[in-house]
């Protein structure tokens, strides 16, 4: 199958994005040649971990989890000078939780090069038809070349709803259990996403090749929001607009979103979606 046959179902889950090396005109076809089939060209690559850290502290509101696998599964990947394959990372959780964050696009955009070291973001991976996914094997795999280009340098990124239900009643047990909720670890909630995502018939992943081949290098959870997070959520949104930060506005604004569950009221029921269009009913 050409690329662009296996792209073309795929157009509203896939975002390529690399941001071009500069090189000059003339070199730049046989450099291109070289960085598709050399294992050890970076195309003047340096990546800002340090900065990444830093968006992902200050944007990803409430993910202390999130923020832990993230950077230590890229950070693993990127000082692997020969990475035997792509870093494969899957993303699950309720509306609202930062799944698809701009954090990590801008430092994609910022930091990767046309040399391999591309990220592909493939969002609602949960309402693809089952077995749709797999037309991608061939380059998550450890092959060494795939349509004249070497992607084992590169970042795949899966972002899926699917297990955010399963995520949410799981917080809520071990809330219940009286188990703060930034005491939560990725081993508490593995079998119970592992359930809803990848034995799910209705999921993408259902009998998928890239869950039988071991594909995935991480998981990653992100965990329902309480009513401080929105509050964060409240404040960031106000300074991007670039309007006064009044206690009582951001107070009105965090109480207004649903709660769950109907009695203890604990976790946001939208995360933080809805709080920027929320905002201009309180001024």
């Amino acid at each position: 199958m050409a690329p662009g046959a296996a792209a073309a179902p795929l157009a509203l889950g896939l975002l390529l994005l690399a941001a071009a090396a500069a090189r000059p005109a003339a070199a730049w076809d046989l450099w291109a040649l070289r960085c598709g089939f050399s294992a050890d060209c970076e195309c003047g690559f340096g990546p800002d971990l340090r900065g990444l850290e830093c968006d992902l502290a200050t944007n990803v509101v409430g993910q202390p989890l999130v923020r832990q696998q993230v950077m230590k599964g890229v950070r693993e990947f990127l000082e692997n000078q020969n990475p035997v394959k792509p870093l494969v990372m899957s993303f699950h959780g309720s509306t609202g939780t930062g799944k698809t964050y701009e954090s990590l696009k801008r430092w994609i955009q910022g930091n990767l090069t046309n040399c391999g070291r591309s990220a592909f973001l493939f969002d609602e991976t949960d309402k693809m038809h089952p077995g749709l996914i797999d037309v991608i094997i061939p380059f998550l795999g450890p092959s060494w070349v795939v349509y004249g280009t070497n992607y084992r340098k590169a970042i795949f990124i899966f972002i899926s709803n699917a297990g955010g239900e399963q995520i949410n009643e799981m917080t809520l047990d071990l809330w219940r259990a009286r188990k703060d909720r930034e005491e939560i670890s990725l081993q508490d909630l593995e079998l119970a996403i592992s359930k809803a995502v990848f034995e799910n018939p209705q999921s993408g992943f259902w009998k998928s090749g890239i869950i039988n081949e071991h594909l995935i290098d991480f998981v990653v959870p992100f965990l329902p929001l309480k009513h401080h997070h929105v509050k964060q959520c409240v404040v960031s949104e106000l300074v991007q607009q670039g309007l006064e930060v009044r206690p009582d506005v951001v107070q009105e604004v965090a109480d207004s979103i649903p709660y769950f569950p109907e009695e203890e009221k604990i976790f946001s029921s939208t995360g933080c979606k809805t709080v920027a269009s929320r905002i201009s009913f309180f001024f």
